[in-house]
């Protein structure tokens, strides 16, 4: 917030009012969602003493609803903020260029680009969180149902999110896509030597449709983008990962360009 949304907001000579609502959208509201759940959790001055692990239930539970509502609004707008950032990105010489890499980002804070698809990234944290925590409660108790309650809003929302725009997930049914364990547990290598997708430091950042040009025919493919490789591949009914060639480094690629022309592009 204090590397890119603040101090953007003051440079109306690099990018403008509107430009800047798509790119970082309703942000603020879920830093104060978060916030306030923080602040609620902190709180030393719960009711009767009750167990921690069942006050923490009923806040989000209270929550739920207001952190449903606030993703689905930033995340149906990503695609949109990747063309704000990928038209500013490709002006020669661009002032914003500069300004959004200089100094160099620390080496374990997000660039602009992470720092936009980290919310998605957020969401998915809560949900394994309270996945979590659910596994950890009794089932008989207070706490687990206000827990599962609070994961399955959860991931109805994230189904909505993902599945329904083609964003991070391939159509079909099946337990959502949470982690890098999760997606690799779904790839079968067909015509690659196997490689490991869940090593110390790799983020998933963004998965969706890609037509590829190979010669003269045009390919489609489920394409996965992490912060150090893409991924390119094929998906089954089942959601199953058919993997036919190794992963391209990010730091092989020399150009890049894309436009949203048609939904598949």
């Amino acid at each position: 917030m204090d590397r890119f949304v603040q101090p953007l907001v003051e440079r109306k000579d690099l990018i403008s009012p509107n430009d800047h609502r798509t790119l970082f959208q309703n942000i603020d509201e879920l830093l104060r969602i978060a916030e306030d759940i923080l602040e609620q959790l902190c709180s030393s001055d719960q009711q009767d003493q009750e167990p921690q692990m069942n006050f923490a239930s009923r806040v989000y539970l209270s929550k739920t609803t207001a952190i449903c509502a606030a993703y689905k609004k930033y995340c149906n707008g990503i695609k949109r903020a990747d063309c704000v950032l990928v038209n500013k990105s490709r002006q020669t010489g661009s002032e914003f260029i500069a300004f959004i890499t200089e100094p160099a980002v620390p080496r374990k804070r997000p660039d602009l680009t992470m720092f936009i698809h980290r919310p998605l990234q957020h969401f998915r944290e809560i949900l394994k969180l309270m996945q979590l925590l659910a596994g950890n409660c009794h089932v008989d108790t207070e706490e687990h149902k206000n827990f599962s309650t609070v994961i399955n809003e959860l991931q109805a929302a994230y189904r909505e999110i993902t599945v329904s725009s083609g964003l991070m997930e391939p159509l079909g049914e099946g337990r959502p896509l949470l982690t890098l364990q999760d997606l690799e547990s779904r790839m079968v290598f067909t015509k690659c030597k196997p490689f490991t997708l869940a090593v110390q430091g790799r983020q998933w950042i963004f998965g969706g449709d890609l037509s590829r040009v190979e010669g003269r025919s045009v390919k489609p493919y489920w394409t996965l983008l992490f912060s150090d490789i893409i991924v390119f591949a094929k998906v089954s009914r089942d959601r199953v990962l058919f993997i036919t060639e190794e992963p391209i480094p990010i730091a092989n690629v020399v150009d890049s360009c894309f436009h949203m022309r048609k939904k598949s592009e």
